[in-house]
């Protein structure tokens, strides 16, 4: 499983997932998980991104029934992402994603590390495969792995 980058527009911060947050939930209200999440940039380390526009919630979480049963006693429902290729410019991405990080940075609760500043300017970062190399990420098991 990958680390993947999010361009959240509501807090405006650059916020590292895994793969996870895009299957499970702490919130069962659709309406309001595509409020928060639909117009999301989501950015893979192998140069895709996404656009996120639809958030559909399908019951709660796992297959059998004791995993049914825990998804209900922890409130997680598994959901699915509709993504869509982006019609933006890298360049734009890339800059969205230098003031988002800043902002995610500056915030009281970051969710990058705090050496994740990056260094090169934006001629040097010419795709997202350069971009995920530049930055210092966060451990798999400690990046944002639930809609909340």
């Amino acid at each position: 499983m990958d680390t993947l980058l999010m361009l959240d527009k509501t807090e405006e911060r650059l916020i590292p997932i895994n793969e996870l947050f895009l299957q499970v939930a702490q919130y069962s209200k659709q309406q309001e998980l595509n409020e928060k999440y639909c117009g999301n940039l989501i950015i893979y380390p192998d140069g895709g991104i996404k656009h996120m526009t639809e958030v559909k919630v399908l019951g709660f979480f796992g297959t059998g029934f004791v995993t049914k049963l825990l998804s209900r006693v922890n409130a997680t429902y598994s959901i699915h992402v509709d993504l869509t290729e982006v019609e933006e410019s890298w360049s734009s991405i890339l800059e969205r994603a230098r003031t988002y990080l800043a902002n995610d940075l500056a915030s009281a609760d970051p969710y990058m590390p705090e050496q994740a500043e990056l260094s090169l300017d934006d001629q040097e970062i010419f795709s997202a495969e350069v971009l995920y190399a530049s930055l210092v990420l966060p451990e798999f098991d400690e990046c944002l792995d639930i809609m909340i």
